[in-house]
């Protein structure tokens, strides 16, 4: 939910030498992994994480968790401004997503991590978005929508659903399109208790009722 800094200080207190089951090192190298690359820390702390998953814990990359280390290593780079070094780890992930979801599954298959799997796609379409790849990006965003509603899960919709209204300002889509994505927004995130995506909602509303450019939004 946004909420780093109550992250922060509980992985923290966190001793790694303790951890001793590799499934266990493998998540927690994920998420302060991920913790640092939200938090914009420097490229080395949060990829050291990373590097612990592809080149020691999963070196066949046979977890979702080397694709989770993938987009933290992408979004590392997209707040560098370095898109090409992000494409190269977004463009594998898209390639895993499409060849999950392809992947004949039932309801209790132990395999398939849906929520992972929403976090990959939510910021593979993010990475898109950036990229004015707006139709790769509404694929992935409709993909993540349709997951949601076959797995009755909500965590990600407020986000899935803003995202979509930032990219249907963008296309120029009819006003009544855009606006009922915002509102769909704003119910999921008070559902879900999302602050920042209701205070990022109010700014895209403001900017989208002013006629001005988005791209201050933007990281």
């Amino acid at each position: 939910m946004g909420d780093y800094q109550t992250v922060l200080q509980t992985i923290s207190a966190i001793d790694e030498e303790q951890i001793s089951p590799i499934p266990l090192r493998i998540q927690f190298y994920y998420l302060r992994g991920m913790l640092n690359a939200l938090i914009n820390r420097a490229p080395e702390v949060v990829l050291y994480d990373f590097s612990q998953i592809l080149n020691d814990l999963d070196e066949r990359h046979d977890t979702i968790f080397s694709q989770l280390a993938y987009v933290g290593s992408g979004l590392t780079y997209i707040r560098k401004q370095q898109f090409e070094r992000a494409q190269f780890y977004f463009c594998k992930v898209n390639d895993f997503i499409k060849t999950q979801l392809e992947k004949p599954q039932s309801d209790d298959d132990p395999r398939r991590d849906d929520l992972r799997l929403l976090t990959l796609i939510f910021y593979t379409a993010y990475y898109y978005a950036l990229q004015d790849q707006l139709k790769t990006s509404d694929e992935l965003i409709d993909t993540g929508m349709n997951l949601c509603s076959i797995k009755h899960v909500t965590y990600y919709l407020p986000r899935l659903k803003f995202l979509a209204a930032e990219n249907a300002i963008r296309e120029k889509k009819e006003k009544d399109h855009v606006e009922g994505l915002m509102i769909e927004a704003r119910v999921f995130a008070h559902l879900n208790k999302n602050q920042i995506i209701t205070v990022k909602l109010a700014a895209l509303r403001n900017r989208y009722a002013k006629g001005l450019d988005l791209k201050d939004l933007l990281p």
